[in-house]
C-alpha cells in the first residue's frame, strides 16, 4: 500500500524519492519522464507526485540558500546606507571657478 500512497513512506525513503525526482528533472527529464524512470526503478509515482517531490526538494535546497543570500544583501545595503549618510552629514563646500562659495556669499 505504501507504493500507492507515498506520503506514508518513511522519512528516509521520502528524502531519497525527493532527491531522485529533483535529480531527474535537473537532468532535463519532464515530470512524466521522471515518473516513468522512477516507476521503472521500482517506485511507482505519478507525474503529479514527481512535481510535489521536486517542489519539496527545491524548498529544502534553495530556500535556506536564498535566505542566507538575502541576509548578505541586507548587510551590504545597510553598509552602503551608512556610507551615504556619513557623506551627507559632512559640511558641504561648493567651489566655483577656484573660489570657495559659502552659504549667503557671492
Amino acid at each position: 500500500m505504501a507504493a500507492r500512497n507515498e506520503s506514508r513512506a518513511n522519512p528516509a525513503e521520502q528524502a531519497e524519492m525527493q532527491q531522485r525526482a529533483f535529480e531527474l528533472v535537473l537532468r532535463g527529464k519532464s515530470l512524466r519522464e521522471a515518473a516513468r524512470v522512477m516507476t521503472a526503478e521500482g517506485t511507482r509515482v505519478s507525474h503529479e507526485k514527481v512535481r510535489q517531490l521536486v517542489q519539496l526538494e527545491s524548498d529544502e535546497r534553495v530556500l535556506p540558500s536564498a535566505d542566507q543570500w538575502r541576509q548578505v544583501l541586507i548587510e551590504r545595503l545597510n553598509d552602503a546606507r551608512q556610507a551615504v549618510l556619513t557623506v551627507l552629514e559632512r559640511e558641504q563646500v561648493t567651489i566655483l571657478h577656484g573660489r570657495v562659495i559659502r552659504e549667503g556669499s557671492r
